[in-house]
């Protein structure tokens, strides 16, 4: 038996590009990956559709690879933010305890987080001020 929980963090990589004049990367490799959420499996399937999107262009001579980084980085972007915001409540025991408590006493607030970090909903209602607050503030 332990007395605490114990765990390393942060946990999640990112890439600087994701794709050049001929070669691009994806699943894992195409992005933050944050095994705290789960999140891998989902930007997997969505990298490898955009990264087909991006072949088929480049292959008609309608585009280039470097189209399915931009590509990514728009899909993604608000997610990431939400993903490094979680990476940093994390790494701050007492942050992330009190908002531990804010999320298990506020049902409307964990649906939405679970909603977010499962990526059923846009990332963009876990960044929203309202959501912010509600998750902060006592």
């Amino acid at each position: 038996m332990s007395d605490h929980i114990a765990g390393a963090s942060p946990l999640g990589s990112r890439v600087a590009r994701r794709a050049g004049p001929d070669w691009l990367v994806v699943g894992d490799a195409a992005g933050f990956l944050d095994p705290f959420t789960g999140e891998g499996l989902h930007r997997a399937l969505v990298s490898a559709r955009l990264a087909a999107e991006a072949i088929d262009a480049h292959l008609a001579g309608a585009g280039d690879l470097v189209a399915y980084d931009r590509a990514m980085r728009a899909r993604f972007q608000a997610k990431d933010a939400v993903s490094l915001l979680v990476q940093t409540f994390l790494g701050r025991q007492r942050l992330f305890e009190h908002a531990a408590r804010r999320i298990a006493s506020k049902p409307p607030i964990r649906a939405t987080m679970g909603l977010v970090m499962g990526d059923l909903v846009p990332a963009s209602r876990a960044l929203d001020p309202r959501f912010l607050a509600g998750l902060l503030v006592p």
